[in-house]
């Protein structure tokens, strides 16, 4: 993931948490709000984490 932003030339981390929760399918970004995570506030790597562990889960 950190390769896509650098090829993209993307540094600002809540723009970062923005483009990737938008990128996630509904359930998903449902699921991190029941997590208590909210792209405005919270940051990347606990977002991306949590996205992958539900990831697993809903399979």
């Amino acid at each position: 993931l950190r390769q896509i932003w650098n090829m993209i030339g993307e540094t600002n981390e809540r723009t970062k948490v923005h483009k990737f929760w938008s990128g996630l399918r509904k359930e998903l970004q449902r699921d991190l709000w029941k997590e208590k995570l909210n792209p405005e506030v919270s940051n990347l790597k606990k977002v991306v984490a949590s996205a992958e562990i539900l990831e697993i889960a809903q399979s």
